[in-house]
């Protein structure tokens, strides 16, 4: 099911690399990895919490390693609450079921930073 849900999230990433082969240009080792040969695996590890779980995959795994992706998935049980967070990388998301909020907060603007 994961490999199905990064799979869709890169189909446009590999639309525009492909065309490039296309064109006679020589592509590079990490354009010849493709994303779509992502094939469905188990998780490696859950974490259980009170609110609900977390299912983490090998990132080592070498079909993660050539796509550049380390999935995750967050279970968020019912009346429960997945507190803030930050990571360094963009994310995919993708909620199955249910509603909620959101929100994206940036670190700071060229105004503010400070060096």
């Amino acid at each position: 099911m994961i490999g199905i849900q990064i799979a869709n999230a890169f189909r446009e990433y590999q639309g525009q690399h492909g065309q490039q082969g296309q064109r006679g240009t020589r592509l590079t080792q990490a354009q010849q990895c493709r994303v779509q040969w992502l094939t469905g695996s188990q998780p490696s590890d859950r974490i259980e919490s009170e609110g609900g779980f977390t299912k983490l995959w090998d990132e080592n795994e070498e079909q993660f390693q050539c796509a550049g992706v380390s999935p995750m998935r967050n279970v968020i049980c019912r009346n429960s609450l997945s507190l803030p967070n930050f990571h360094l990388m963009p994310r995919l998301v993708h909620i199955d079921q249910g509603r909620g909020m959101i929100g994206i907060t940036y670190p700071g603007c060229a105004e503010t930073f400070q060096s």
